[in-house]
């Protein structure tokens, strides 16, 4: 139920009603890390968290959709090098809806990997070297999204008044 007098408020000052949020709580194996990029399986639901490194190559958790009770180990999964330099700045993920390519971004371009059939857990994913996506000229890029069908794909930056690109793929890979 609305609040009393949120109707007349303008739509950005409202206060929408959601159901109470869930906590998944979780540890690494091998202590805290930066990261930035969250992605999940259209399929499965299985969450995983790409980190973000300076010096090193960065290193992919795996988390399965266990909301409340007690915290759970992320997997880790994968190490995964971007070709830019440094390789470990991933600052954005996304998953195709129909669940066959996986996106992930750095502060220049966009990387996106094939996802074969039955790899639900994404383990193969990792290893390929990944097709470069010019995502327009984004100020410190820090977001990626695809779009509902899979072949649009939306990327922006973190800077104030930051365009959001849209990106429309012209192959049906």
């Amino acid at each position: 139920p609305a609040i009393s007098g949120e109707t007349e408020r303008p739509a950005h000052k409202r206060r929408l009603t959601t159901e109470p949020a869930e906590i998944l709580r979780f540890t690494y194996s091998d202590g805290p890390h930066d990261a930035e990029a969250l992605l999940v399986h259209p399929g499965t639901g299985t969450i995983y968290i790409v980190t973000k490194e300076v010096s090193r190559p960065a290193v992919v958790y795996r988390i399965e959709p266990r909301f409340g009770g007690d915290p759970q180990t992320a997997e880790r999964i994968a190490m995964v090098s971007l070709p830019a330099i440094p390789n470990g700045l991933v600052t954005a993920g996304d998953i195709s809806p129909d669940g066959s390519r996986l996106i992930l971004t750095d502060y220049v371009a966009g990387y996106e990997f094939l996802i074969s059939t039955g790899d639900d857990d994404l383990r193969a994913v990792w290893g390929q070297r990944p097709a470069v996506i010019d995502l327009g000229k984004r100020e410190q890029g820090e977001a990626v999204a695809y779009g509902p069908e899979g072949r649009i794909i939306f990327a922006t930056g973190e800077k104030r008044n930051s365009e959001i690109f849209r990106i429309m793929r012209s192959d049906t890979q």
